[in-house]
């Protein structure tokens, strides 16, 4: 079935804070290029 061993708690935390990261980056590029689109029209 190629079931992958339990990652520790520390892998999971590594894990969680990257996707986090990415969210975070990707609300931010977004607002601002929303902002950047405001301002020039």
């Amino acid at each position: 079935m190629g079931v992958k061993q339990i990652k520790s708690p520390v892998e999971i935390l590594f894990m969680s804070l990257e996707i986090k990261e990415r969210i975070g980056n990707f609300e931010e590029i977004r607002f601002s290029a929303s902002l950047n689109f405001l301002l020039l029209t």
